[in-house]
């Protein structure tokens, strides 16, 4: 728990400019999370993301509930907006 790292990209769209982006993430915790899906063992991941450049910025945060065995996020809360899996498919 309270691992955090840092990463730096750049988000492009059709209409808009890119745009660099930071993303700082940061362990919150471990906890076992029922979706559609299944139950899963998660990391609950506080994601801030931000242009990397200086300035005027609106701040973003996500929590996300990532899953090692799924290999990816089973849950995102983000802008009030909650997503979850629906179904899982393995090989």
């Amino acid at each position: 728990d309270g691992k955090r790292w840092t990463s730096q990209f750049v988000r492009r769209t059709p209409e808009l400019v890119p745009i660099e982006l930071q993303a700082e993430y940061q362990v919150l915790g471990e906890e076992q999370v029922k979706e559609p899906a299944g139950s899963f063992r998660c990391l609950r991941i506080w994601r801030s993301l931000r242009p990397s450049k200086e300035g005027r910025y609106v701040e973003r945060v996500s929590l996300i509930w990532y899953s090692p065995e799924v290999g990816n996020s089973v849950r995102t809360l983000d802008d009030g907006i909650v997503t979850e899996l629906e179904e899982v498919h393995r090989q």
